[in-house]
């Protein structure tokens, strides 16, 4: 076997080598057809298929509410932590920003506050120094922080001796004490740079605010199923203990649920990615199409040569074989070029991939990507050499000797599967491209929706006042006040404000409330999004006012309070009243706020969620609606003249002279904002378009190849058509039409595949039918234009067969 095997390559490498125009023209369909999988495939491996890179990452699981993915608050966390049976350990932990110093320039940095056990639970230590000891973890414990290496590179240039220097964090010294592996980043929906102590204090637990997310690892032996039941059945018994202890203001969920860490990290991404590589594997089928008619019409010339074989004495088996190892040596060296185009996509897909699409950092082509293109490239070249190989190896020896004499001519054989093949490419493309299609009109309809404001001349950063600096909440508001004054009057600005969370910015925050003279009906819940902003923030963002008055100078901390709702908000709650004046208050300890204006819907969580109802609070009364504090974090927007870009150095001047200790972050224009929160639509629209092109260049060429190899092969018949009297013009339509047939075959089992297949992405698309007719017929008269003129070129060429010469030749 090792001795035919020799002699098969050794011939496969001989025969290449006289038709380098054909090897030339199989490797590039096959580059790209196997290069694109690979591509997708390392993006859909790191993403889907990798491990998370913690120890035994199938035993973690995330806790939350059920109901609304809420996190827990702190009693809620002790208590399920000691009295649980299922876990083997459990850490909740919480994550925001914080102004960082010392050691460089200041920055606002994401960051962790975790408790001490959190890095053993997920089986990773510090490379360099040691984590969180208990002593460390409560209140008063000590100022030290644990870094990321990426931090530690910046900003101590890897400097071993950085273990046990100081960092200021909001102006106060932290001592460093350890620096975390390369690439962890836990929690990975914030990447934090840094982690400090989350400092529980076990005897004053809030049981009001609902902000630490948990973590757990389950103990050996246990499964998810019985971890469930274990968390349903001890909620229950810590929400009749909550009723009974706390008499009002507690906030306790009524049922846990438990998901698996990586289904978490995830998330809605698996159906977008599995999605896209259907996607590409039709494109791999396509370019098997392709290159097995290839194969086919270089059987077809090789009829005398496979026949005088036999004739001596090789068997069908023999025969098939060397076919079959041309045609893996073909695969295996196209897919080899694959590997390099995916490298390069690798990159591509790393540098235009979605923001919000985690894991994408890990990407990378690894054994297990090698191992796919190897294994890829051998079923590929298995897959388009067996039928070419089969059909030559039952051919009739002495008619392919008498046809080799005077030239050979296809078989039905040969044509039928020639059309069969044309069919199926013309199918699988009208499938890509009609999907394609779908996102497209998709993407572009999402794009047209409006915002609730103009982003554009919108420029906007995020800062964060320190306590230790503004430690009053008169402080930070008179800060708030002179920095939007002072960028009002920069020249070119013509407005200027600040916002708690900016709109399509990734945060949100919502409240209850009441309104007065009202009772809610039992386990009616009446909640809305909120706001905290500085007078002029809708003139700024020229949102438009539809009823009432905007925040003025007089409402201010010694006003009786105002909030302004939106139209959802109005439309829910006074469907039939006018809500101006009305009162509304968020606790029952809380003063009664008046409503004073009604502004039209922002777009806040992103452009294809409906609106909610919102609140808007004004920043001069930062104490009259919340018992959180001052909002010390805030967005300054300003709208300019020109480039909002060109305002970044005076927004950094004017900060500068505030308060030079204080960083921006997010500098960018709202435009780029608005961008972003679109940016997983545009990946996969760009994506599916990519290969949708790809698709319908493949099936041209297809159809191309199969009308001018069946040109070539009737040239004597065109010729005694001519000599007839057949005129060019009806050649031309017959060897078009032709053509057609097939596309218009291939167009009616594309459709079929179409209304089964395009079902799958309903979810992802927006104000979009999965079988828009429109688009349909858009994509088949697109793939028809593409037949003719696939077919125009050959059949012009037969069209003008001159019958002398062909007659005098036969």
């Amino acid at each position: 076997m090792l001795s035919q095997l020799r002699q098969h390559l050794s011939f496969s490498f001989a025969t290449f080598r006289r038709r380098p125009g054909f090897i030339t023209a199989v490797l590039v369909t096959l580059a790209l057809g196997i290069g694109a999988n690979t591509a997708m495939f390392s993006l859909v491996s790191a993403v889907l298929l990798r491990p998370l890179p913690y120890a035994e990452p199938d035993r973690l699981v995330m806790v939350w509410d059920q109901t609304a993915h809420w996190g827990l608050t702190e009693t809620e966390y002790v208590d399920l932590r000691e009295r649980n049976r299922v876990f083997e350990d459990m850490a909740g932990y919480d994550s925001w920003f914080m102004n960082v110093g010392g050691h460089g320039e200041p920055e606002r940095l994401p960051y962790a506050s975790v408790p001490v056990y959190l890095f053993r639970l997920l089986g990773v230590s510090p490379v360099l120094g040691r984590g969180f000891v208990t002593e460390e973890d409560r209140p008063g414990g000590g100022d030290v922080v644990v870094i990321s290496h990426r931090l530690w590179q910046r900003r101590f240039g890897a400097d071993p001796n950085a273990i046990g220097r100081d960092l200021l964090l909001n102006g106060q010294p932290a001592t460093v004490i350890g620096i975390m592996p390369p690439g962890f980043d836990f929690p990975k929906e914030v990447a934090p740079q840094f982690w400090v102590p989350l400092a529980l204090d076990p005897g004053r637990l809030s049981h009001r605010s609902r902000y630490l997310r948990a973590i757990a690892r389950l103990k050996p032996g246990i499964a998810l199923p019985e971890a469930q039941t274990e968390m349903d059945g001890l909620s229950e018994r810590l929400l009749r203990e909550y009723r009974a202890r706390y008499s009002e203001g507690f906030n306790s969920t009524e049922s846990i649920i438990l998901i698996p860490l990586h289904e978490q990290v995830v998330g809605g991404r698996r159906a977008v990615l599995l999605i896209l590589f259907g996607a590409v594997l039709f494109v791999l089928l396509i370019a098997c199409a392709n290159v097995a008619h290839m194969q086919l019409t270089r059987a077809e010339e090789r009829r005398k040569e496979i026949a005088i074989r036999a004739a001596l004495g090789a068997g069908k088996g023999r025969l098939v074989a060397q076919l079959i190892t041309e045609s893996v040596v073909l695969a295996l060296v196209g897919g080899a070029l694959g590997l390099v185009l995916a490298m390069w996509g690798v990159r591509a897909i790393t540098a235009f991939s979605p923001w919000d699409l985690p894991l994408t950092s890990t990407i990378d082509v690894d054994a297990m990507v090698l191992a796919f293109t190897f294994v890829v490239s051998l079923v590929t070249g298995i897959l388009f050499g067996l039928l070419p190989a089969l059909h030559s190896a039952r051919q009739d020896i002495r008619q392919s000797l008498t046809e080799g004499a005077r030239g050979a001519t296809v078989g039905p054989g040969g044509q039928r599967l020639r059309r069969l093949l044309v069919v199926s490419e013309v199918a699988v493309a009208l499938v890509l491209v009609v999907g394609a299609g779908l996102f497209i009109k998709s993407f572009w309809r999402l794009q047209n929706v409006d915002p609730g404001f103009n982003p554009a001349g919108l420029l906007t950063a995020r800062l964060m006042l320190p306590s230790t600096s503004y430690p009053e909440s008169s402080d930070v508001a008179a800060f708030f006040e002179e920095l939007v004054e002072r960028l009002g009057n920069v020249s070119g600005v013509t407005s200027s404000a600040a916002v708690s969370h900016l709109p399509l910015a990734g945060i949100n925050s919502n409240a209850s409330f009441s309104i007065e003279g009202r009772e809610r009906a039992e386990g009616e819940s009446w909640l809305a999004d909120y706001r905290v902003i500085t007078r002029d923030y809708f003139s700024t963002m020229n949102a438009p006012l539809l009823m009432g008055r905007p925040f003025g100078q007089a409402d201010d901390a010694r006003a009786n309070g105002v909030v302004m709702i939106n139209e959802t908000m109005a439309k829910r709650y006074w469907p039939d009243s006018d809500p101006i004046g009305a009162r509304i208050r968020l606790r029952d300890d809380h003063p009664w706020l008046s409503v004073v204006g009604i502004i039209g819907d922002f777009k806040h969580e992103n452009l294809s969620t409906a609106s909610r109802p919102e609140m808007f609070f004004p920043r001069a009364q930062p104490g009259s609606h919340f018992s959180l504090g001052p909002r010390r974090a805030m967005s300054v927007v300003l709208r300019t003249n020109g480039d909002p870009l060109s305002y970044v150095g005076p927004l950094r001047r004017e900060l500068a002279e505030l308060d030079g200790n204080i960083p921006l972050s997010g500098v960018r224009s709202v435009k780029e904002v608005v961008s972003d929160s679109i940016s997983s639509p545009r990946f996969t629209t760009l994506v599916l378009s990519i290969f949708a092109s790809l698709a319908l260049l493949l099936g041209a060429v297809g159809i191309y190849s199969v009308i001018s190899y069946g040109v070539t092969q009737r040239r004597r018949e065109m010729g005694i058509r001519s000599a007839l009297g057949a005129r060019e013009g009806a050649i031309l339509r017959m060897v078009v039409g032709q053509g057609l047939v097939m596309v218009a075959t291939g167009i009616g089992v594309g459709l079929l595949l179409t209304v089964a297949l395009t079902r799958l992405v309903t979810n992802l698309l927006y104000q979009v039918s999965p079988t828009d007719p429109l688009t349909i017929v858009l994509v088949s008269s697109l793939l028809s234009v593409v037949a003719v003129l696939a077919s125009y070129i050959p059949a012009r060429r037969a069209s003008r067969v001159d019958p002398v010469i062909t007659l005098r030749a036969e």
